[in-house]
């Protein structure tokens, strides 16, 4: 998939508003403090100035400024002003709360200016625009002229003034007004959409490795953005001189980092938070005393934390971004802490020994302890710390507070508590003819929460998982394909009747005899949707993920990223009813044509043979936050 295109109804929005619930789940904050303050003049009179401290009740304000008599800040979403006053009032005051980037009216009595001094967070740097008027505080570069500041938003805004506290009076952030910004400084824009506006110097230069369409590029940078914007809301920690180079669209979907520079495949991000954070932990770990990059002199840390530093903050992005859930990777790395023969020692240096995906898993699993004892923050520090300490292990001893013997001890000790908690699942999947199908992907899925196994028959069409004890069903799926075959269920151990469902239990004992009958071959139960995405001009539209969703739930849900010719293929089970969807930062409304469609959200219904030559028309849009768009079906 391109781009976490799959982001869903969420999107970044959704994101951002989950980055303080979730922060909950780990015992200690994640964001720290930059260390750097900000300044800012305010005189007698009206200011505008922003918050770039941690989030603080109202009451903070007027303790810093004593002659501060009235605070206004600016409620977006609702278009309306929220207010606090230093004296209780008779009326309820509606601004209770102060968070970074917020830009703030502030009144102040007496008869002399004050130098207001506060701590400078890099989310203040991160502002969230809502369509309509927005007072948003300046965390970016200082000294920067009002047209750079505001460059990355073209075509995005209608409207952009500042206000002088001196004049005490307006002027329009026009190219030519020659006003510059502070950080701590506040400006008021008005925007056509909504959108985020990422103010520091933390952009990654995108190299394309052919010729790309200008949207493409754009929904490409916009999507790197969001991971910019995670890091720097979620760790307060942003790198500039990023480079990321997109090799020509292939079938996979790998990443890596070396030298400042990622390396994905064009047609999927998905790595990109992984490897940004490797590269975040290269900066901090070779950090010169100015601030910028070193060389790499010295082993940084072990290659087991390095990577499971870099799969969790992959795992949060995607469960604040609705892709996947955290609670799956989670248990998911516990189960590989009880399965994973490896010890953790064996890979200091060395990740590729035996099973690589169960190493990464592993490598998780006991980074989410150190989370669970030390808290997340923690993680990072210890690449804060690499560069004054005289080798990796002195640098975790002094970021975690015990020696790395002693955390090998502890988790090893932890896994033989884990292995309590699992049991064993297996069967066979068989043919019509009675023999085993190879290839056939098994999910084991759970009754409520919890995390889902997955897993391939092997040449015998057998299959075996550990999973821990709870209730589950198992769904079937052809091996590398989304079509939804059925369940384990019925009278032959296969339905596609969800009242057939056989609901597994395992406490306390096994099941390791299923046996699942398919009533035909695994070629005749799927068929295909095939078509091309295009604009209202006819041209191929790339990079949107375009979906078909079971109108019964059970019936399954396929999805891809099309490529520069528009064109897309979904697996699909035969004999379900469907309806499309586009998911884009670009698009709000998709019609459908090419294909007996029915009902208004283009319900498509396949029978065993392949249905082509659908067209899906999108109408472009401004970029904004990424949108799950129900197509209608074409007049």
């Amino acid at each position: 998939m391109l781009r976490f295109a799959s982001l869903g109804a969420k999107g970044l929005a959704g994101l951002l508003v989950g980055l303080a619930v979730w922060a909950l789940a780990f015992s200690s904050e994640t964001a720290s403090a930059s260390g750097e303050t900000v300044t800012t003049e305010l005189t007698p009179g009206w200011n505008v100035a922003g918050w770039t401290e941690a989030e603080a009740p109202v009451e903070t304000l007027f303790e810093m400024i004593p002659d501060l008599e009235v605070a206004y800040a600016w409620d977006a979403e609702k278009q309306t002003f929220l207010w606090a006053v230093r004296e209780e009032s008779v009326h309820s005051q509606t601004l209770e709360t102060l968070t970074p980037g917020m830009g703030l009216w502030l009144y102040l009595g007496g008869t002399e200016p004050f130098m207001w001094t506060r701590e400078l967070l890099l989310k203040s740097g991160v502002a969230s625009l809502q369509a309509g008027w927005n007072l948003v505080g300046w965390g970016g570069r200082d000294g920067i002229s009002t047209e750079e500041a505001l460059s990355h938003l073209e075509g995005l805004l209608t409207a952009s003034w500042f206000w002088d506290g001196v004049t005490q009076d307006f002027g329009q952030a026009s190219e030519d007004s020659g006003q510059t910004l502070a950080r701590g400084d506040a400006l008021w824009v008005e925007a056509i959409d909504a959108a985020q506006w990422l103010q520091l110097d933390g952009r990654m230069r995108v190299v394309f490795e052919r010729e790309v369409s200008t949207a493409f590029q754009a929904e490409t940078q916009a999507a790197l953005d969001d991971v910019v914007v995670f890091f720097a809301r979620h760790y307060n920690l942003v790198v500039e001189g990023i480079t990321v180079r997109l090799k020509a669209e292939s079938a996979g979907c790998g990443g890596g980092y070396a030298n400042e520079t990622i390396f994905m495949e064009e047609g999927c991000l998905n790595p990109a938070p992984h490897e940004y954070s490797h590269a975040v932990q290269e900066y901090l770990a070779t950090l010169e005393p100015d601030g910028s990059w070193g060389t790499v002199r010295y082993e940084i840390g072990p290659s087991w934390l390095s990577e499971g530093v870099a799969n969790i903050a992959s795992a949060v992005y995607r469960d604040l971004a609705g892709i996947d859930s955290l609670d799956d990777h989670r248990e998911q790395s516990r189960l590989a802490a009880v399965t994973n023969p490896r010890e953790l020692e064996a890979l200091e240096s060395n990740m590729s020994i035996g099973n690589v995906w169960a190493n990464y898993r592993l490598a998780s699993a006991a980074t989410y302890r150190l989370i669970d004892t030390f808290g997340e923050q923690s993680l990072y520090e210890f690449y804060r710390v690499r560069p004054t300490a005289s080798s990796w292990q002195g640098a975790f001893s002094e970021a975690f507070g015990m020696p790395i013997s002693t955390f090998y001890r502890e988790f090893k000790e932890h896994r033989h508590e884990l292995a309590g908690r699992f049991h064993q699942l297996g069967g066979r999947v068989v043919g019509p003819d009675g023999q085993g199908v190879e290839g056939i992907r098994v999910d084991v899925r759970p009754e409520g929460d919890g995390a889902r196994w997955k897993g391939e028959t092997n040449d015998e069409g057998e299959f075996n998982a550990t999973i821990p004890i709870g209730s589950y069903h198992l769904s079937l799926f052809p091996g590398g394909s989304p079509c939804h075959l059925g369940w384990h269920g019925g009278e032959t151990g296969f339905t596609i009747e969800p009242s057939q469902i056989e609901l597994l239990e395992l406490q306390g004992s096994e099941a390791t005899e299923l046996l699942m009958e398919l009533p035909r071959p695994v070629s005749e139960l799927c068929t295909r949707i095939e078509g091309v995405v295009v604009d209202a001009s006819g041209a191929p539209f790339s990079g949107l993920w375009v979906t078909a969703n079971g109108v019964h739930r059970q019936v399954g849900y396929s999805g891809q990223t099309t490529p520069e010719t528009g064109a897309f293929s979904l697996d699909v089970r035969s004999g379900g009813t469907f309806k499309m969807h586009v998911v884009s930062r670009i698009a709000r409304e998709c019609t459908v044509s090419g294909y007996a469609v029915s009902g208004p959200e283009a319900h498509i219904t396949v029978g065993d043979e392949d249905i082509t030559g659908l067209r899906v028309t999108v109408v472009r849009q401004p970029p904004g936050d990424s949108m799950w768009i129900a197509c209608t079906a074409a007049e």
